[in-house]
């Protein structure tokens, strides 16, 4: 039975979840290989009163089945289907304290990979998350300017990508010498007059690949504690391309995971990094030290070109992940050959 819904209900699809979880024989949940998935199953493990697989083979043994298709997402539970849109799969499991980054996190990275706003749902979700810790302001969409200095933050840009600009730790530095600032200095310490400075320059780099405005580069940021969803998207991402769904199970099961997570996705970052793009027939080559496929993907879709596969190119080898080639056969990045 399926049910097409131009609003799914929420309730419904929620309350199949949490009696997935109380089953007490064997439960496996089927699903592509993407984080919002991922964190929607491990969360479901999580809480399973029996046991609990994940499997990236699909077959009618399974109890759960995600499918995230160009038009949309699916959801299979309870022997109903739900069609639920471009809403993600991890805001309809039940907010808690205990889970509230996971799902944030699920809800953002799916956000960021497929270019949208967020949903009603996803909306009312976070809005209802305020008194769990969650805090909304708008300001720029530079990655955790509360925790980190402007310089870093601009540098780590990958969404918005800024020419120049990100990964590139000197021209980052030059522009906050710039605004008359120093290497500790932060966003929120800038005046006006530095603000609309710096706010001009990012526009500027950006309009080399697009044209932008102030709507760009301000949007609403959702920070839990000192976490920013923004980096944490870009950080799941790339945990996942480098090492594999390990990385996101173990970051549901144990939320200071994260830590590890970030600092790993930090220390690789702030050596340096750019993206040299050559187009083949199939896929994109990518020459890159931040050897995430979909993080630069996520870079190319912002520069108005089609969507391929992604291959990360290293000593005339070829690499990537299961999220671009699902058959492949091992975790992280996996060498690919014959790809043009």
């Amino acid at each position: 039975m399926e049910n097409f819904l131009s609003e799914p209900d929420y309730n419904e699809i929620r309350n199949g979840i949490i009696a997935l979880t109380q089953k007490e024989n064997t439960l496996i949940c089927a699903n592509s290989f993407d984080v919002d998935s991922l964190i929607l199953s491990s969360l479901i493990m999580k809480y399973s009163s029996g046991y609990a697989f994940i499997s990236f083979s699909p077959s009618e043994q399974c109890d759960l089945f995600l499918r995230n298709e160009t038009a949309g997402r699916w959801i299979e539970v309870q022997s109903k289907k739900y069609f639920i849109g471009k809403t993600s799969f991890s805001s309809f499991f039940s907010l808690s304290v205990n889970d509230i980054l996971s799902i944030l996190t699920g809800i953002m990275t799916s956000a960021v990979q497929e270019r949208r706003q967020l949903s009603e749902i996803e909306k009312n979700l976070v809005m209802n998350s305020q008194s769990l810790g969650v805090t909304i302001e708008n300001n720029l969409k530079i990655p955790n300017y509360k925790q980190l200095p402007l310089s870093i933050s601009l540098m780590l840009s990958l969404d918005p990508y800024l020419p120049e600009i990100t990964g590139n730790r000197v021209n980052a530095m030059k522009l906050v010498k710039e605004l008359g600032g120093g290497e500790t200095l932060k966003l929120e310490e800038l005046n006006e007059t530095q603000l609309n400075t710096l706010l001009f320059r990012i526009i500027g780099s950006m309009s080399k690949y697009s044209q932008a405005t102030r709507d760009d580069v301000i949007a609403s940021r959702i920070f839990y504690m000192e976490y920013d969803l923004l980096e944490m998207a870009f950080v799941s991402l790339y945990e996942l391309d480098v090492h594999g769904a390990d990385r996101i199970v173990e970051m549901v099961f144990n939320p200071s995971f994260v830590e590890v997570m970030i600092d790993e996705f930090r220390s690789n970052a702030i050596r340096g990094f750019s993206f040299n793009i050559k187009e083949g027939k199939n896929v994109y080559k990518v020459e890159t030290s931040l050897t995430s496929p979909q993080l630069a993907h996520l870079v190319i879709l912002q520069q108005k070109m089609k969507s391929k596969p992604v291959v990360i190119v290293q000593d005339n080898k070829n690499f990537s992940s299961k999220f671009f080639f699902p058959k492949l056969d091992g975790k992280g990045l996996i060498q690919v050959d014959g790809i043009d």
